[in-house]
């Protein structure tokens, strides 16, 4: 797998995959690359779900069949791409208002963020591009690459590479941290530990 294949993409076995749509269930399937290739594959904004079913939003659709771009009857249609986000990798769903972005100036930007360096005083930031639930991408990201524990429970011991934390059945788990994890362009990637014991 690659971080620059999209959201949706999968692998199983030596075959990519993804997840659409299948029309005539309207449950989500996941597909091999070469199926989707031969299918013919609605974009995300022409059909809407309402209470459960896939509904075209006009008589013909935008889909894509054999590579191509075609305008098709929507009874032709096989399966439907399940979100605009699912197109994209994270680094470009990370870019603020993509959709009016110019694609050059998108790819650029995606590749930038993977570029980047760690800020000695960092913020937040301003904007924030949401995900197909209640987070933003920039929360799921900083979830992600956070020290989290197994269970609910009490610190009780900070080391300078791990946090001890004693669940509520005794439990103790050793929650492992960085500290100056070498990084490309001579930077080290470093836990900031919040909690004390």
């Amino acid at each position: 797998m690659s971080l620059a294949l999209p959201l949706a993409a999968g692998k199983r076995g030596n075959d990519i995959t993804s997840i659409f749509f299948d029309v005539k269930t309207g449950r989500k399937k996941e597909i091999k690359a070469g199926e989707a290739l031969r299918a013919t594959v609605a974009f995300p904004d022409q059909y809407e779900r309402k209470r459960g079913k896939l509904r075209p939003r006009g008589r013909k659709v935008r889909a894509t069949r054999n590579g191509e771009i075609v305008h098709v009857d929507a009874k032709e249609v096989d399966y439907v791409i399940p979100s605009p986000r699912a197109l994209f990798g994270v680094s470009a769903n990370m870019i603020p208002f993509l959709q009016n972005n110019q694609g050059n100036r998108a790819m650029t930007a995606s590749r930038q963020a993977e570029q980047a360096v760690p800020l000695d005083k960092r913020e937040a930031p301003l904007v924030q591009v949401k995900t197909d639930r209640e987070e933003s991408f920039e929360e799921l990201m900083g979830r992600l690459s956070s020290a989290r524990a197994p269970a609910d429970g009490t610190v009780v011991q900070v080391r300078k590479d791990s946090v001890v934390v004693r669940d509520r059945k005794g439990k103790k788990h050793d929650v492992q941290i960085y500290r100056d994890f070498a990084l490309k362009g001579n930077s080290l990637y470093d836990s900031e530990v919040k909690v004390k014991a």
